[in-house]
């Protein structure tokens, strides 16, 4: 009886010290894969951490600086030749993937430096935002930056459907208006601090293994994905193709108040950069989307710039703007070819309007 307890008791040992090493080189490795730390600003909610130097090898090489007021550059400037240009976006222009140097804000204050003026750029990136986000943050981040010229880089999706989802805490969302406002922002306020359950306390203490962030993760979009739905199993009528192409493309959505919205909030001191699909076997052929969104914001005074402007190249050398070497061809974020390809096109904009 005394050897039966004494073997059980073995095998459980064996096995939580097997399961320990086995956390331990899982965090090991993540250490080493992915490391990208956030903090909360009092102007910006979560932002990516002042002061650190985060890597990504999970798609791409990327390994980039952070500074204040979640800014993605080795070190804020000195000195310069009057107020800085802003870049603001999502996780593409956050970057991770890429290192500092291959980001388009290095590369468009490098070019804007061998013009014969150094004219700081500012890349402000925040994974998951979208338009409604850009309007809301739009006074705080001209108060802190004081751009002389604002480029937001969006997609089709960040505007639409996207824009109007339940927003995750601190994140903004277009609602219906009343009156003579027809749609307005809210942004959803951060949760009354409560008891953590079990998962989120193991991702939060142990952010760099792979097993607790990931479950954690994917948890919380399902979660998000469930609320907004529709029912499964229901099925509606199908809508009447609107005779406006605007209504036949998110005939429930008012696309063209959110682009005012967007060109009011920033003075119309603004660029939209637009990351087109890439299809390699039609490179020039505009979508549905690029085109009213081009249209719209050439009627509401902002700039357009579109990345399919050097698809053309990319296509004849056999590149393409998005995917790594780790990860599929054309498939996730942009690559150093897309950065470098935004920085040109934003470099000749941007001489355009006399800056």
């Amino acid at each position: 009886m005394i050897t039966f307890s004494l073997g059980i008791c073995g095998t459980v040992l064996r096995f939580g010290v097997g399961f320990a090493l086995s956390l331990l080189v899982a965090g090991i490795i993540a250490a080493n894969t992915l490391r990208f730390d956030s903090e909360v600003h009092p102007l910006f909610g979560g932002v990516p951490k002042a002061g650190q130097i985060a890597w990504n090898h999970l798609e791409g090489d990327g390994e980039g600086h952070w500074t204040s007021n979640g800014v993605r550059r080795a070190s804020l400037p000195v000195e310069s030749d009057g107020p800085p240009i802003l870049l603001v976006g999502n996780s593409f222009t956050e970057g991770q993937q890429v290192t500092d140097e291959e980001h388009y804000g290095h590369l468009l204050e490098r070019e804007l430096r061998l013009k014969g003026k150094y004219i700081p750029v500012l890349s402000f990136g925040k994974s998951g935002c979208s338009v409604p986000d850009y309007v809301a943050s739009a006074k705080n981040l001209q108060a802190v930056f004081k751009p002389r010229w604002t480029v937001i880089q969006v997609q089709a999706g960040d505007f639409l459907g996207g824009s109007w989802r339940e927003a995750s805490p601190g994140s903004a969302r277009f609602v219906r208006g009343d009156g003579q406002s027809r749609i307005k922002v809210v942004v959803q306020p951060l949760p009354k601090k409560k008891q953590k359950f079990l998962l989120r306390q193991l991702a939060e203490r142990f952010p760099h293994v792979v097993p607790f962030s990931l479950t954690y993760r994917r948890v919380r979009e399902f979660q998000r994905w469930l609320k907004n739905e529709r029912p499964w199993f229901r099925t509606e009528p199908a809508k009447a193709a609107a005779s406006d192409p605007l209504r036949s493309w998110g005939a429930d959505y008012p696309l063209g108040d959110e682009m005012r919205l967007l060109a009011e909030a920033y003075q119309g001191r603004l660029t939209l950069l637009f990351l087109a699909p890439f299809d390699p076997k039609d490179p020039s052929g505009q979508t549905e989307q690029e085109r009213l969104l081009q249209k719209l914001a050439t009627a509401n005074g902002v700039r357009f710039v579109t990345l399919r402007d050097k698809f053309q190249d990319m296509e004849k050398i056999g590149k393409s703007p998005y995917g790594f070497n780790n990860t599929l061809f054309n498939y996730g974020h942009w690559n150093r070819y897309g950065h470098a390809a935004a920085a040109q096109l934003l470099l000749t904009d941007l001489r355009n309007t006399g800056l």
